[in-house]
């Protein structure tokens, strides 16, 4: 109800933003909401921090301050952004403002031809629906923690560390543990059908083909063919047991993906969860955007890094500096040489970025990598717990 106070602009203004001669008041207003903001002990550092970064570009004519985007995408997830709607009602509290507008500008100074062709190009690529009208898909935030090889690691062992916690994957020599893509994609639908459907019974559909076409992989190329790979990491996936230990103090927890599956019934086929599974992915399953992560999907490790960046980014505050070494551990422990896995990392995360409207909030340094707050990737909390009722 609350942003129903802070409307949207069009994606193009009618105002010239490059040097508005209300800037200064546009920007004086802004930092006065921005220091009453900050004196509220409710609001997070991280959030103040966010908003310090934005660009209030002018005032409008009925005492609104407008804040620049380069894209209409961009506008629409900083609008959602609960920290732009409590500005929103600083600004009217004290006075300084009537509130906060977002505007898309980066077309505004485009000729009139330019513009045309522009949105013709625009509305031939979008043929999906914005990142606020997407319905998420979840991935279970265990496995962000500690996340899949990305290559056959040849045994049936595998252990991965994040800061104290140990993850070790158990399967047995015959059957091989997962890894790459596929399982990957795999665990997220398991996921995704159990936070929607809140059942641990899940149809898969008459053949394993159906289920995996629900996923996008293709059924050709025979015996080595997408098909026959990602129905050999089910197997994989579904026969690992997840092993998890706490390194500063004792105990931990197991958990199995499914208890069977590709079991068939008169509905076809279907997949039973383990009850500790599907508690973890109904109580802490982390949001995906699936479109960003359809582009993504040729590459295990992007994967990875938008999943941990997604799950992290409404927890980050201040600028926090994790060491190579930490991420090496949760990310690339089966890399030779550790160069190769940093310009491996760099790029998936270069990609990661292109993907992510407005970017995350992350820095790669000589020695560490920096996460710093950023937009998330699926925009509000309200959102998204709509999306998941949904």
């Amino acid at each position: 109800m609350e942003a129903a106070l802070q409307p949207h602009a069009n994606a193009t203004t009618k105002l010239d933003l490059e040097n508005h001669p209300t800037r200064l008041e546009a920007q004086v207003a802004y930092l006065k909401g921005l220091d009453a903001l900050s004196r509220d002990p409710e609001v997070r550092p991280g959030r103040v921090h966010w908003l310090r970064q934005q660009k209030p570009v002018a005032m409008n004519d009925e005492g609104w301050v407008l804040v620049a985007y380069p894209t209409e995408t961009e506008e629409r997830l900083a609008h959602a952004n609960e920290a732009m709607v409590r500005l929103g009602h600083r600004l009217r509290a004290i006075g300084a403002a009537k509130g906060v507008l977002t505007v898309a500008v980066g077309d505004a100074n485009e000729s009139g031809a330019a513009k045309d062709g522009e949105a013709r190009k625009g509305r031939a690529r979008r043929d999906e629906r914005e990142p606020w009208e997407r319905r998420p898909v979840y991935m279970p935030a265990f496995l962000i923690a500690t996340t899949l090889p990305h290559s056959d690691p040849k045994c049936s062992e595998f252990t991965r560390a994040n800061g104290k916690v140990r993850t070790t994957l158990v399967s047995t020599k015959q059957t091989g543990l997962p890894f790459g893509v596929y399982p990957r994609l795999i665990v997220i639908h398991l996921a995704t059908e159990a936070v929607r459907t809140q059942r641990r019974s899940l149809r898969l559909g008459r053949s394993a083909n159906e289920l995996l076409g629900r996923m996008a992989i293709s059924n050709s190329g025979g015996s080595r063919g997408q098909a026959a790979r990602a129905r050999d990491q089910l197997d994989r996936l579904c026969a690992t047991q997840f092993v998890t230990t706490h390194l500063s103090n004792y105990g931990g927890w197991k958990v199995d993906v499914a208890d069977s599956w590709l079991e068939k019934t008169e509905d076809g086929l279907m997949v039973g969860l383990s009850e500790r599974f599907f508690e973890q992915v109904t109580r802490s399953a982390v949001p995906l955007d699936p479109l960003i992560l359809r582009q993504l999907r040729p590459s295990p490790l992007s994967i990875d890094i938008y999943g941990w960046l997604t799950y992290r980014m409404p927890t980050v505050e201040r600028p926090t500096a994790i060491p190579w070494a930490s991420v090496e551990r949760q990310f690339g422990s089966e890399y030779r040489h550790q160069r190769q896995f940093r310009w491996r990392f760099r790029r998936c995360l270069d990609r990661v970025r292109e993907c992510w409207p407005g970017g995350p909030g992350i820095e790669v340094q000589e020695k560490r990598v920096v996460l710093m707050p950023g937009p998330p990737s699926v925009p509000s909390r309200m959102e998204r717990s709509n999306a998941k009722r949904g």
